[in-house]
């Protein structure tokens, strides 16, 4: 096999995530985040930093968590621009009771928090 590696300009588009209670996870994303809320419909919501749709929100009554076993998406972490900017990513979640889980990829730090179906809730 030969060493491929992804192009470094690469960039994803919004992940979308199921919810259970739709207003719960836009408070979260609006309150602690910091995302801007773009677009709301009954059950599904758009979060962006301008100019960019980050995060795009379904809400299904019931939603349970997959197994942690599951293939798919199990966390997202924003990269932010500088580790300061992680600082104060962290305190706004331990400020609001939540727990955070620092990680360091080696090329980016990042604040990642376990993507649930019923969005994050207080410690």
């Amino acid at each position: 096999m030969t060493d491929y590696r992804m192009d470094q300009t690469l960039t994803l588009g919004p992940v979308t995530l199921t919810v259970a209670d739709l207003e719960r996870s836009v408070r979260y994303y609006t309150q602690v985040a910091g995302f801007r809320l773009l677009d709301r419909q009954t059950q599904r919501a758009q979060l962006c930093v301008p100019g960019r749709v980050l995060v795009d929100l379904n809400e299904t009554a019931g939603a349970v968590a997959p197994p942690p076993s599951s293939p798919g998406l199990s966390h997202f972490a924003p990269l932010v621009p500088t580790k300061a900017d992680v600082a104060r990513f962290a305190q706004r979640h331990l400020d609001a009771g939540l727990d955070v889980d620092p990680r360091d990829h080696v090329v980016s730090q990042s604040i990642g928090r376990v993507a649930r179906a019923a969005t994050p809730r207080p410690a």
